[in-house]
């Protein structure tokens, strides 16, 4: 009886441990949406987790995640504008946008893996943005890393929008429903119509 009731005891307590981390990363990824980022340069708003950071790296690009101490620092969304060959830059289309970042993957990681590479709708307002998608897991820094990578184009043609979620692996998924939340928020201007 009493090797019963010490099992009980391991048992509720492994049980409450389980709980409680649940409710703790459940407290991290259920933040909800309350800042916009907004830029007329780059041509789109998204919103994201009041308790994230926004930053702009470059002209072209923006990058959104957890403040340092949180589990969410070590994930990233970001957004890159692209230039296509009708705006001066590299890129016939999205195959030659997705095709370039399959082979910087490549080249920056031996074990590479890319999957799930399909067509992608992003509802933009009232209209339906048509591009390609894809999720990657590389090993970077002895890291393992999870990826997903959207590519849309602009309808002036002379932009694509690359935007990308990544996430160490182990806690990538717990991550995911944010990230699909602020792409589900992305809203590309002069394209409602």
């Amino acid at each position: 009886m009493k090797i019963l009731k010490n099992i009980l005891v391991i048992t509720t307590f492994c049980f409450s441990a389980l709980v409680m981390s649940y409710n703790v990363i459940a407290a991290h990824t259920s933040s909800a949406l309350g800042n916009t980022f907004q830029d007329e340069k780059l041509g789109y708003s998204i919103d994201y987790p009041s308790d994230w950071a926004a930053e702009k790296p470059s002209d072209y690009a923006a990058t959104f995640s957890g403040k340092t101490g949180t589990p969410a620092y070590y994930v990233t969304v970001s957004i890159q504008n692209l230039a296509s060959k009708a705006g001066r830059g590299k890129y016939w289309n999205v195959e030659s946008v997705i095709g370039d970042f399959k082979n910087q993957l490549r080249s920056g990681s031996a074990d590479a893996v890319i999957f799930e590479e399909t067509e992608f709708t992003h509802q933009n307002g009232m209209k339906q943005l048509k591009g390609k998608q894809f999720k990657a897991e590389y090993t970077i820094k002895g890291q393992r890393v999870k990826q997903w990578l959207i590519v849309i184009p602009h309808s002036n043609l002379e932009i694509f929008y690359a935007w990308s979620y990544t996430a160490p692996a182990e806690i990538y998924d717990t991550f995911t429903p944010i990230a699909q939340t602020m792409l589900d928020s992305w809203t590309i201007n002069n394209e409602e119509q």
